[in-house]
């Protein structure tokens, strides 16, 4: 069955299916993620260089078997499409096909050559990280935008052509850690709302943006907010001032673990200095055992050769008294 083929049987066998949800009910997971799959595959086109999409061959290839750069679980369900620079062009097909995939998170088609509007994905009803970096996405985004997107956590949407105002709808996102909108062409205000504190990382550099930064978003860098010449406001002395804190705080823990290693150097000194006070007492107390156990030999050996002398001597005089009595 060729590819053509197989994407009209799963057209033809996905009509009776009403809604994305009804889909994901009516079909056994792994077969829902070939379909979805294949319809996204469809949307692409794939060149010479393309290293991926010639792996996703139906009917026989299997997703989390065959398919490059597809993640999946441990009950092989589809929940990630890792397909950056990859050398693609086309489009995305949502919903009819990434709705398929019930367990999807991420999706990261990022530095690639993907075109037009930004697609409609809260039909992914899971989807945690959408990458669309470096690609050439064009066109505004609604407000309401990220409403029905409650599961997403990081946004990179970077170095695209995206125009008009920051969808406020993103303050919706309660789980939001992430946002880099850095490269587009995104103009009026940065909305007040999107100033979450669970952001860890947030740039919005090289756009076109107007007005005063949030309070809430003074906590970063200059340089996440520079290339905007209408922009204002504290952000690059509280960029500095962070930069500052982060260094003072650097330091102030190197003076503590100097601190700390200087209040162990005494005692650590002091445990030294007895051990080897105690050495050098041990070393004088076996030299003195030494020399008195020498000094005790010496003297046994002495006077066991005086003894030998006497008992010589005697018989000899004895001898000469003989000898002088045999004269006389």
């Amino acid at each position: 069955m060729s590819s053509m083929a197989a994407v009209v049987v799963v057209f033809i066998a996905s009509l009776s299916l009403p809604t994305h949800l009804h889909a994901q009910e009516s079909l056994p997971p792994v077969l829902a993620d070939k379909i979805g799959l294949e319809f996204f595959r469809t949307g692409l086109n794939p060149t010479k260089s393309d290293h991926i999409l010639p792996s996703w061959v139906p009917p026989k290839a299997t997703p989390c078997r065959d398919y490059a750069g597809i993640v999946c679980n441990h009950d092989g369900i589809v929940t990630g499409i890792h397909i950056s620079n990859a050398d693609l062009a086309g489009y995305i097909n949502v919903p009819f096909a990434l709705s398929h995939l019930s367990r999807l998170d991420t999706l990261d088609v990022s530095r690639n050559s993907i075109a037009g509007p930004i697609p409609d994905f809260s039909p992914i009803l899971t989807l945690q990280v959408l990458n669309l970096s470096y690609n050439g996405f064009s066109g505004s985004i609604p407000d309401d935008y990220f409403s029905g997107m409650k599961t997403l956590k990081v946004i990179w949407l970077s170095y695209n052509g995206f125009t008009g105002e920051i969808p406020s709808s993103l303050s919706e996102l309660d789980g939001l850690t992430e946002l880099r909108l850095e490269g587009n062409k995104f103009s009026g205000k940065i909305p007040a709302s999107i100033a979450s504190p669970t952001l860890k990382s947030f740039n919005v550099s090289h756009n076109s943006l107007t007005g005063e930064v949030p309070g809430g978003l003074e906590r970063f860098k200059a340089s996440a907010f520079e290339g905007n010449e209408g922009l204002s406001g504290e952000f690059g002395k509280t960029g500095k001032a962070v930069e500052v804190a982060i260094v003072e705080e650097e330091k102030k823990k190197k003076k503590e673990g100097e601190m700390e290693e200087g209040s162990w150097g005494l005692p650590v000194a002091l445990g030294v200095g007895v051990i080897i006070v105690g050495l050098m007492a041990l070393l004088v107390i076996v030299r003195r055992i030494k020399a008195a156990r020498k000094f005790s030999s010496l003297n046994s050996e002495n006077h066991q050769e005086g003894t030998g002398s006497a008992d010589i001597h005697h018989p000899g005089s004895a001898d000469v008294h003989r000898q002088n009595g045999a004269y006389a």
